[in-house]
């Protein structure tokens, strides 16, 4: 799977190594590989779209740890955890505990964020996605969450975003195309210095886990700020409708001919890669045309530069980006006052009844209802030898050497539509 790593991640793994042996790095280079330790199994490669995945079961238990040496998973304010994966609702209900994509600390260890899924419909497919955490008094604080539809082994995109609002925290939730708020909360998270981060299994003591994750997870990353829901969607599309739709048109230029199916052969990687470069482009494309209500990151920040605006610390996204709108709603617009105020500066004018604006209607229509005879002030003039009435509803033409025109400039009544 080709994945653009985000500059402002503080952990990306592209779980898509393909031996179990080789365990998966954090591309943002922040942290060490991934391990599992003496009662751990490691989960196991499996294909998946485009690539390969690990596949993460409740029996055996499996799951990765790492330390964060250097902190830079200590969050203990806004973040985003932003997951594509697959939820074994049968297996995860059978286990009977909820599965937990990854979480920060162990033991006496406060954390500072955990995402976990919990079936509670396995009939309905219905699935609780839930941000935890503890404050600094060590009380786990769970989040209200959102309910989903998720079928048995259907890839997802989801993403837990919390951001500082004021004087509180707000809870958001994107799954694939559609987004949810969860709940608001106190500024109070506690953190604590050279934790462990774990990746599919939660820790109850030194070497104990609990509410191991049944799924597989292709791709997940960790940012140290809240991202906008519009920036989540747009992954959403890179991966499931960009980068396919890539790899569907690179396909179709291959000449005829018998070629491997396999996705690790040399032919199918190729196609893969030129495809998803592809789909990266378009989706690059269609994310710098974003216009303030639906920017973040850089181009939040290149709106603000423009506008002059200036965002404080507790600033969300959606108020700056209201920001940014309410300063844009003061800018002259395209109305005729608007136009006359701006005339009058660039021409030097002191009074607005010095500026006149003609208008015209495009939409006059003419239906010969009332019997006349065309004349000066008509859009229809008669050219050459003949002539040409109106009798009720009927535009009568005689002779032959006649034209009819439109005359748009000589005449305060065209242009007409017949």
């Amino acid at each position: 799977m080709t994945v653009p790593i985000d500059s402002r991640a503080k952990a990306v793994w592209l779980l898509d190594e393909q031996q179990d042996g080789v365990h998966p790095k954090d591309s943002a280079g922040n942290l060490a590989e991934l391990e599992v330790d003496s009662t751990l199994t490691r989960p196991a490669v499996v294909p998946w779209t485009n690539g390969f995945a690990r596949e993460f079961t409740a029996a055996p238990a499996t799951g990765f740890e790492v330390v964060d040496t250097n902190d830079d998973l200590l969050l203990a304010r806004n973040l985003t955890i932003l997951a594509i994966m697959t939820f074994d609702n049968a297996a995860q209900d059978a286990a009977g505990t909820p599965g937990t994509v990854i979480t920060r600390g162990r033991d006496s260890e406060l954390t500072p964020f955990g995402l976990r899924l919990t079936v509670t419909n396995a009939a309905t497919d219905e699935v609780r996605i839930q941000l935890f955490w503890e404050n600094t008094a060590g009380t786990q604080v769970v989040d209200a969450g959102v309910l989903v539809t998720w079928p048995d082994d259907e890839e997802f995109i989801i993403a837990a975003i919390r951001e500082q609002e004021g004087s509180d925290f707000v809870v958001r939730y994107v799954v694939n195309a559609d987004w949810a708020n969860g709940s608001t909360h106190p500024l109070d998270i506690g953190a604590t210095s050279a934790s462990s981060v774990f990746v599919g299994a939660e820790p109850t003591g030194a070497s104990a886990y609990q509410n191991h994750l049944a799924g597989d997870i292709a791709f997940l990353e960790v940012l140290d700020e809240a991202v906008a829901v519009e920036e989540v969607i747009d992954v959403w599309r890179l991966f499931f409708e960009d980068v396919p739709n890539g790899i569907t048109a690179i396909r179709g230029l291959l000449p005829p001919g018998p070629y491997s199916r396999d996705p690790n052969s040399f032919i199918q990687r190729e196609v893969a890669m030129e495809g998803a470069a592809l789909g990266t482009v378009k989706n690059t494309a269609r994310r710098r045309r974003s216009f303030p209500d639906e920017a973040s990151g850089d181009r939040l920040a290149e709106w603000e530069r423009i506008t002059g605006r200036k965002r404080t610390a507790d600033q969300s996204i959606d108020q700056r980006q209201q920001c940014i709108l309410d300063y844009l709603s003061t800018l002259p617009g395209l109305e005729t006052a608007d136009l006359k105020q701006e005339l009058l500066k660039a021409l030097g004018y002191t009074a607005i009844a010095s500026i006149d604006i003609l208008t015209y209607d495009v939409d006059n229509t003419e239906d010969f209802a009332s019997a006349s005879t065309p004349g000066a002030d008509d859009a229809i003039i008669s050219e050459g030898n003949g002539t040409f009435t109106v009798a009720a509803g009927v535009l009568e033409v005689d002779a032959t050497a006649v034209s009819l025109r439109f005359d748009p400039l000589d005449n305060a009544n065209a242009p007409y539509h017949i």
